[in-house]
């Protein structure tokens, strides 16, 4: 192949040694081809090179893999979701897959209190259900939340203690449960035909709680509905038309409205999906199987996004188990796929997700703690508080503080004694119908004429709601440079026009406040007498008033003392927290006595037992301050 007609048959490059060979092999080939002769040259003609890898369900880079290694990139669950995350390739689509928390083994450490009273358990019969594995009484609790607040099902038998269902509320804040209310619902279980309701799955809905049985049994296929605003509970004969036994443990998710039910401690469980809004005897069910790896699953919680399972258990103490997650709750994942172990945690009947971005799973051990679990925080309608709510990364957007009034309703100071601080006392109203985003406030001193100030602080508030009233509390340094005089307190609320307020004029308030610097120290009408040799003589039998002492310094007085006769010298203070001591020192300056006030008024007292008239030299000392201490002194006998 060289462009001549080497065999001389009138042909040129004519069936050209080295042609009709494959070529282009190797790695990242998708097709081979065939050696040609062209002009001259041999060349490989027809083979198809990979590319890069893509994300649309092709093997690009033709190395017998698709879709590999695509992703791992930074990215948001903004869908709903506030949570970091990475691009995954799923199904031929790059989506944002939430990164793990992994939360730690969790223990009693791990657990948050529950205020107003705790769970009730769910047996409170008798019986072979109610007995636990090890032999002992059963120590269920059935929580549900419906992403606002968590309700705890609990139920008992005739005479143990109530006949009927029991279910009490709790409000979920920052590190506690707050039980809000209870509500008690009668039933006579002779006329609902069983003497045992082995009940262990609980779902919150805003149409009332579902409560599964196990098996179903004792009613056929059903559950209960529970009405708290009417107190009534009904049996509904079916859930699903096509549904399998087995059923246990259930989950409300609250952000897509559907009802989610698990096979009970079934290896490899079915999971089934339900409507929420009016579910009944005939509603629709979808279902799918994970693999948990041969583990089995009877606790259920939804985020919205993902499902979590966890080993059912209704012992005091039970083991530690593994907590899992997996697609798809509707977030966009394959259904039963990308299982993932978060941690692990002591087992129980039940768990519960709640929007604020935890697992709550009830302490079985302890009815008034709560174990939780750190997962996302699911978004909800933005409103104007300064965060993110709705997860679009936008703040506050879409007019959410529009019209917010935000105004300082009152202010007062006073200077604690002989700090070099103030505490005020503030708080600032929104007087609107709208939420005010978080702001900052800024409080500064200003003297009488107003043509100096300076700022004691700056602090970020948070959000306040509709016709809210934020109240405040700082206790502030004061510059050592300020004297003592009267000042003026000036509070200013959201500096910067962070809310975006419409009327500034009441963004600020004054009050006024008499500051006494502790760095001064006014010399009273006995100055200087800060050291023995300059010790003021006092009488006996006499009041002295008016005086003061300076932080660190003496006051010294001498009473003139005749033989066998006595001299005492006392003291009165006149500022609370206040200490003064008292020491007497002969006339040769060596100390006789001393009296510590710690907080009383100190007294001391010296006998002349010469035959001369002596001047005995009593000593009063500040000790607990660098400032100044008023007081009268009293001398006696």
């Amino acid at each position: 192949c060289d462009g001549q007609d080497n065999d001389c048959d009138g042909a040129v490059d004519n069936d050209a040694l080295g042609t009709g060979s494959e070529c282009g092999g190797g790695d990242n080939v998708c097709e081979v081809g065939v050696t040609v002769c062209d002009a001259g040259e041999l060349v490989c003609d027809g083979a198809v090179f990979g590319e890069a890898e893509l994300c649309d369900g092709d093997d690009n880079d033709c190395d017998g893999e698709i879709d590999e290694d695509v992703g791992g990139d930074p990215c948001t669950v903004t869908e709903r979701q506030c949570l970091a995350g990475v691009t995954v390739c799923d199904r031929g689509e790059l989506v944002c897959d939430p990164i793990s928390t992994n939360p730690p083994e969790a223990g009693d450490a791990d657990s948050i209190p529950i205020v107003g009273g705790g769970f009730g358990r769910a047996y409170t019969g008798t019986g072979a259900f109610y007995e636990a594995d090890n032999g002992n009484r059963s120590y269920s609790i059935l929580i549900s939340s419906d992403g606002e607040r968590i309700y705890n099902l609990a139920y008992g038998i005739e005479g143990e203690p109530f006949a009927g269902f029991r279910v009490r509320v709790f409000e979920v804040e920052p590190n506690r449960l707050v039980r809000v209310s209870q509500v008690d619902i009668p039933i006579d279980w002779e006329d609902e035909g069983a003497s045992e309701i082995p009940i262990v799955g609980l779902a919150a809905t805003p149409d009332g709680l579902w409560a599964s049985t196990i098996n179903n049994q004792n009613f056929g296929d059903g559950v209960w509905r529970i009405d708290l605003g009417e107190a009534e509970a009904e049996f509904v004969s079916a859930w699903g038309g096509d549904r399998i036994t087995l059923e246990g443990g259930a989950a409300y998710d609250a952000l897509n409205d559907v009802i989610w039910t698990v096979q009970f401690n079934t290896d490899n469980p079915l999971l089934f999906r339900y409507p929420g809004s009016g579910l009944g005897p005939n509603s629709e069910v979808t279902r799918f199987q994970v693999d948990l790896g041969g583990e089995p699953a009877g606790a259920l919680a939804s985020d919205g996004a993902n499902l979590y399972a966890m080993v059912y258990s209704n012992a005091e103490v039970a083991d530690m188990a593994p907590v899992w997650r997996f697609g798809s709750g509707l977030g966009g994942t394959q259904a039963g796929a990308g299982v993932e172990e978060l941690g692990t945690i002591q087992a129980a009947a039940s768990m519960t997700y709640h929007s604020s971005g935890y697992l709550f799973v009830p302490h079985q051990g302890n009815p008034n703690r709560v174990r939780r679990m750190a997962t996302a925080r699911i978004g909800t309608e933005e409103v104007c508080d300064g965060t993110d709510n709705d997860c679009d990364g936008e703040i506050d957007e879409d007019g959410v503080c529009a019209a917010v009034d935000l105004q300082v309703v009152s202010v007062s100071a006073f200077q604690p004694f002989g700090s070099a601080q103030l505490q005020i006392n503030y708080s600032v109203f929104n007087q609107s119908d709208q939420g005010a985003g978080a702001h900052r406030d800024r409080i500064l001193l200003q003297n009488l004429d107003g043509n100096l100030s300076t700022t004691l602080g700056e602090f970020d508030r948070a959000a306040l709601g509709a016709f809210q009233t934020g109240v405040y509390e700082e206790t502030l340094s004061v510059p050592e440079q300020v004297p003592s005089g009267e000042y003026r307190v000036v509070v200013v609320t959201d500096v910067g026009d962070a809310v975006g307020d419409t009327n500034r004029q009441n963004n600020r308030r004054t009050t006024r406040v008499a500051y006494a610097s502790p760095f001064e120290c006014q010399e009273d009408r006995f100055e200087p007498n800060d050291e023995f040799g300059d010790a003021t003589s006092v009488s006996r039998f006499q009041l002295y008033e008016g005086l003061s002492v300076c932080g660190e310094e003496e006051d010294w007085y001498s009473i003139e003392t005749p033989p066998g006769q006595a001299a005492g010298l006392g003291v009165q203070i006149l500022n609370d927290n206040a200490d003064l001591d008292i020491y007497v020192y002969g006339p040769n300056g060596d100390e006789l006595e001393s009296e510590t006030g710690d907080g009383s008024n100190p007294y001391l007292r010296v006998v002349n037992r010469s035959r001369e008239t002596q001047v005995f030299r009593f000593k009063v000392i500040q000790v607990n301050g660098d400032f100044a201490v008023d007081y009268n002194v009293f001398t006696g006998f």
